[in-house]
């Protein structure tokens, strides 16, 4: 399965291995519940892949004014668009494993704060 924006920001992605009892295990979770057992043994590195690959797409494919929201953070005015950037630089750095403490909690929290505003 392709892996566009993590090969396109030179993030390596292993997923489990299909062959083999195991493998066959994991095939029928995916079929049952659209993952397997294996994206649990680190639910923040599964977050931080999951929010990467669809921030990217929303970054590229959404038709609203992404710099007509401002929003606060530490003190400093952002667009929403700003934000957008912020995280996934941020998200890129982190899977890339060039990330520190301080920046996974900058993720996260531009994430919750630009929450409402991630339609369109």
């Amino acid at each position: 399965m392709g892996r566009k924006y993590l090969e396109d920001a030179g993030i390596h992605y292993h997923e489990a291995s299909l062959e083999g009892e195991i493998g066959e295990k994991y095939q029928r979770q995916r079929e049952v519940y659209g993952f397997d057992q294996s994206e649990t043994w680190s639910l923040k590195h599964t977050f931080k892949v999951w929010l990467f690959e669809r921030l990217s797409m929303y970054n590229e494919v959404n038709i609203i004014d992404t710099r007509f929201h401002l929003l606060e953070y530490k003190g400093e005015k952002l667009t929403f668009q700003d934000c957008i950037d912020r995280m996934l630089n941020g998200l890129r750095l982190e899977l890339t494993g060039q990330g520190n403490p301080e920046m996974s909690d900058d993720v996260l929290k531009l994430f919750v704060l630009c929450y409402p505003y991630l339609w369109w």
